[in-house]
């Protein structure tokens, strides 16, 4: 009998004060890149990623009243740093962090909006989470900006809400994953697709 009690107040606290369930982003390149050239872009770029330390660092906290109390702790930045690299050594021959002698690729993201609610199902709770990003694209060849554009993905990923409303931190990772592979993959065309970056003057 006091072991129920204990276990009763174990759960009394949790649904008041809540918990921390941490978000395990995973990085998500590009898949499907469509491209009208059958090779990479030739030349060597530097790659220059900002934006990551400030946008993809957070606490999301459903919208909704149910499981309200709980937070799900996300950060994003590596993912995402590490799906931009991959994807654009799949777009160009050689793009690096060092000196690309005049041969710039900016990336910067400029939106990272991850979002959960909760809604009560007829034998189980359901969590949805929505996810948008956004990144500016800037290239420049031999010193000139040949590109200048911004691309944005938003997609959304249901699931189970899991015992204590746990399964949001699945639901918010995997929504993550799918618009970062998203945004990789319009990013990568936009870039694959400008005939400035491929000139050989």
């Amino acid at each position: 009998m006091e072991k129920q009690w204990i276990g009763l107040l174990a759960v009394i606290c949790m649904l008041v004060a809540g918990c921390a369930y941490k978000v395990g982003a995973r990085a998500a390149p590009a898949g499907n890149i469509y491209s009208i050239h059958d090779s990479k872009i030739p030349g060597k770029y530097a790659l220059q990623v900002t934006g990551l330390d400030n946008c993809c660092r957070m606490e999301v906290r459903p919208s909704s009243y149910i499981c309200g109390a709980h937070n799900f702790p996300v950060n994003a930045s590596e993912a995402i740093r590490w799906s931009i690299q991959h994807t654009l050594s799949l777009v160009f021959e050689n793009i690096d962090l060092n000196d690309g002698q005049g041969n710039v690729v900016t990336i910067s993201v400029n939106r990272f909006d991850p979002k959960l609610r909760f809604v009560p199902g007829y034998w189980s709770g359901q969590a949805s989470s929505t996810v948008e990003i956004g990144i500016d694209v800037k290239a420049m060849r031999n010193g000139k900006v040949v590109l200048n554009t911004a691309v944005f993905a938003e997609r959304t990923r249901d699931g189970d809400a899991g015992p204590y409303c746990s399964g949001g931190a699945e639901v918010i990772a995997e929504a993550i994953a799918s618009a970062t592979r998203e945004v990789m993959e319009r990013m990568a065309e936009r870039l694959s697709n400008n005939p400035a970056l491929r000139t050989t003057d």
